[in-house]
């Protein structure tokens, strides 16, 4: 199992002009593989045809053998990817919200290429993480590799031989370089009990039903109340509380849109951009949000851990809306997912910058960890009104 480490480094300016120079030839070198790709029939979107049409590029003389790899099998991969959506299409058209396009290009001011730096091109030597670079780049900036400094909380997580990358990328937001480290962590082995529990919305109403209609003020969507947990073997039940975000979000929200309105009547539609203050608040609510949802991913797996849980149940196909009637909402189970939602209920912002299924997906990889197995389910067997006991799809 991998595990990612996200920090953010003060990069020296000699660094900083070292990660904008790989970058800008990574960009332009997949620009040109990209383009020549969709254009001409004969190449072939195979890691190994890439690497032999490209690799005497000019552009791979200031790269490392490792970053140009990486970046051709990334590539090649993003081709896969889009090939095997056409098929899909295809056959499930209403799953998707358009026809999937090919892999788009690189900009060095709005998505610039990552820096990949794989196990071989890794040292550690005097505390600090030492990265390789190609001979052109060490003589040009007078280096001999990219030197950084974990920080020490990182540091004891993760050891040399467990590092299986290390990924320099560009956060659009902040408008900053930062590193993911990515390891390799062994789970703890799989907890030998029959204790089940499952984590659902406590409001999507009774289990085994295949429809069902709500007041449109009534729809609660997890926001108020985050996850609740019942058990098979006990008859306690805990729920994760909403309200505190869902609070906390508001005031961004409100804050934000107060400053946009002064930046609006400073600088006048056609040349608005987000102020400082403005970017300052959208970081610290992103922050906010994640710090929070993995703090109550790390209380469930407590309690689970406390109640000897050994599988955990969450929710697997959402709902889709469709219109019943005047003022009527049904919810078809088993179909569609969370993006439908999105668009057309009222708490359309909530719901969007609360990522309930960024929730799961951290409930799931620390259950992992913790050798606690996960089971998705459809949806209308996890609802805090019904009794885990009855959970025999988790069995």
């Amino acid at each position: 199992m991998r595990l990612s480490f996200k920090f953010n480094l003060d990069f020296s300016h000699k660094q900083l002009n070292i990660v904008n120079e790989l970058s800008w030839h990574l960009s332009k070198l997949h620009n040109i593989v990209n383009y020549e790709i969709k254009n001409k029939e004969t190449l072939k979107p195979i890691y190994t045809k890439i690497e032999n049409n490209f690799k005497s590029n000019w552009h791979c003389d200031l790269l490392h053998s490792h970053n140009r790899q990486q970046l051709f099998r990334q590539l090649a991969g993003d081709w896969k990817s889009y090939f095997t959506s056409l098929k899909d299409y295809e056959k499930n058209p209403g799953k998707y919200k358009n026809k999937p396009g090919p892999p788009g290009f690189k900009n060095m001011n709005k998505n610039p290429a990552e820096i990949i730096f794989t196990k071989a091109a890794i040292r550690k030597r005097e505390n600090k993480i030492l990265l390789s670079l190609s001979k052109e780049i060490k003589t040009k900036y007078q280096v001999d590799s990219l030197k950084f400094q974990l920080p020490p909380a990182v540091e004891s997580l993760i050891k040399l031989k467990h590092l299986q990358q290390i990924r320099i990328k560009y956060d659009k937001l902040s408008q900053r370089w930062y590193l993911l480290v990515i390891s390799k962590v062994e789970p703890d082995k799989d907890i030998d009990s029959d204790n089940i529990m499952a984590v659902a919305s406590p409001r999507w109403g009774d289990a085994g039903s295949t429809t069902r209609i709500l007041k449109e003020e009534a729809v609660d969507l997890g926001l108020n109340n985050l996850a609740t947990l019942t058990f098979k073997d006990n008859k306690h039940s805990y729920i994760i509380n909403g309200k505190t975000i869902k609070s906390k979000n508001s005031y961004f929200n409100k804050e934000l849109s107060r400053l946009q309105s002064v930046r609006m009547k400073q600088t006048g539609s056609e040349h608005f951009k987000d102020s400082k203050k403005i970017r300052y608040l959208r970081i610290k609510r992103r922050n906010y949000i994640t710090n929070y949802l993995h703090k109550a991913s790390y209380k469930i797996i407590k309690i689970a851990l406390e109640n000897e849980v050994s599988k955990i149940i969450t929710p697997g196909p959402l709902f889709k809306l469709r219109e019943d009637g005047p003022g009527m909402t049904v919810f078809d189970l088993a179909f569609g997912d969370i993006k439908d939602i999105k668009q057309k209920m009222k708490y359309n912002k909530s719901f969007v910058q609360i990522p309930i299924q960024r929730l799961t997906d951290l409930i799931e990889y620390k259950a992992k960890l913790a050798g606690i197995k996960v089971i998705k389910v459809n949806e209308s067997y996890t609802s805090g009104c019904t009794k885990a006991l009855d959970l025999k799809y988790a069995m």
